[in-house]
């Protein structure tokens, strides 16, 4: 579906404008708990947690888009995820996302289906990764600018996959793993503390 392009400017501020949609959720996933910030090893493990988490929102973003994975040369997306399974703790945690991301996807298609589509920007924005990555820290930065909550990570895992699929259409499937771990980079860059805050990657997100 094609939706009248705005400037990428525009966009990253009408992600922020579905903020209503984040406000039904629990309120108390917008307090700081009074836990000391672990360094090293706490950061290290959302970070990880957080790459897992995204390949599994990405790959299911590109299922629900038609994509075949070994036609797309993805199939190193596959081995992120057999990690996940590995992992009930992250297999309730990335289940819980689904559904924020679906009822986002459900409640704002225009701003979800595709940054490509509502964005003028198309041979500038992919004529790299770097280009693709500069895009993406836009929006993280956008959307954590006042307040991290689980919402709002969930949303920027749904702009990563919409990003995901933009990048294979436009015959950049090789950017996707990229993607994924420059997403895992910015959770870490502007939401690890807070995900540290709240006790870690919780089993229960709302």
């Amino acid at each position: 579906m094609l939706y009248q392009r705005m400037s990428l400017l525009n966009y990253v501020e009408n992600i922020t404008k579905s903020r209503e949609y984040f406000d039904r959720f629990d309120a108390a996933n917008c307090t700081n708990s009074k836990k000391s910030w672990k360094k090293k090893r706490n950061y290290e493990l959302i970070v990880e947690y957080s790459k897992i988490l995204c390949a599994v929102c990405v790959r299911v973003k590109l299922i629900k888009c038609g994509f075949v994975f070994y036609k797309r040369g993805l199939q190193r997306l596959r081995s992120i995820i057999t990690i996940e399974k590995q992992k009930s703790k992250i297999s309730e945690i990335a289940a819980q996302l689904k559904i924020i991301i679906n009822e986002l996807e459900r409640h704002y298609p225009k701003i979800y289906s595709s940054v490509l589509s509502n964005t003028g920007n198309q041979l500038k924005m992919f004529s790299s990764f770097t280009s693709v990555k500069i895009v993406l820290e836009l929006i993280a930065q956008e959307l954590f600018r006042y307040q991290v909550t689980w919402e709002r990570i969930a949303a920027f895992y749904a702009i990563t996959g919409a990003l995901a699929v933009d990048c294979v259409k436009t015959g950049h499937s090789n950017y996707v793993l990229h993607l994924v771990d420059a997403a895992a980079f910015f959770i870490g860059t502007y939401a690890a503390k807070w995900i540290s805050e709240q006790g870690g990657w919780v089993c229960k997100l709302f």
